[in-house]
């Protein structure tokens, strides 16, 4: 039998269609697929390298690039904004979160887990 799913509580707004506010505390559960979870600790965000068609590539502080697909976030309504390609553009890093604007972010835990590794530099 598989491992069950891994449940990662980050502090984060706002809520999005993959994540499930399990104890309305304010806090957010980011579904994680075991399989890829090499164990307790990950790497954050340093860098965007490039962001188009509702794919971020971005640099790790481990030095790991890896894809992650904001398409099913943009299908929810708190990432609607994404959906225009020259807003998604503007996605940076601070404080290891990918953000757009004050509304809009990415936590550290949900851009590494559900992102698919492409390149080591």
């Amino acid at each position: 039998m598989g491992k069950s799913p891994l449940f990662v509580k980050t502090k984060h707004y706002p809520k999005s269609t993959n994540i499930f506010d399990l104890d309305n505390d304010n806090y957010e559960y980011v579904i994680v697929d075991p399989s890829s979870k090499k164990d307790d600790s990950f790497s954050y965000p340093k860098k965007i390298l490039s962001s188009e068609n509702s794919i971020l590539n971005i640099l790790f502080e481990d030095g790991e690039i890896r894809k992650y697909d904001v398409s099913l976030k943009i299908k929810s309504k708190n990432y609607k904004r994404l959906s225009d390609p020259s807003f998604f553009k503007k996605a940076s890093i601070d404080g290891g979160f990918i953000v757009w604007d004050d509304l809009i972010d990415i936590s550290p835990e949900d851009s590494y887990y559900n992102s698919v590794p492409i390149a080591k530099v």
